[in-house]
């Protein structure tokens, strides 16, 4: 899962939640959009506190990322994720008080 921030030919900012890697590459690589802003909801680490390191990463860029021109089910469908992943690796508390679920 990736989300995305393009600009579009005529100039205007669109972000897109993108599951199929095909759909990301035909938006990305277009000669009519620009890549403003990318993040990937792919997980690294070997082990359990690398990878949990990595989920606090991605939440922090996340919580960065100006989430304008999502749709709400692109939100949920990323705060489902960050909920799934909180508790597999014990970050629900620090989600919460954050506020990236």
């Amino acid at each position: 899962m990736v989300v995305a921030k393009l600009r579009d030919s005529v100039g205007r900012s669109v972000s897109n939640l993108y599951n199929d890697f095909d759909d990301l590459q035909r938006d990305v690589f277009s000669r009519n959009t620009c890549i403003i802003y990318m993040i990937s909801f792919h997980i690294f680490g070997s082990c359990y506190e690398e990878r949990k390191s990595s989920l606090r990463d991605i939440a922090v860029e996340f919580s960065h990322f100006d989430s304008d021109g999502l749709s709400y089910s692109e939100l949920l469908t990323i705060s489902s994720w960050f909920q799934k992943m909180g508790r597999k690796y014990g970050l629900m508390n620090e989600f919460i008080e954050n506020g990236i679920i």
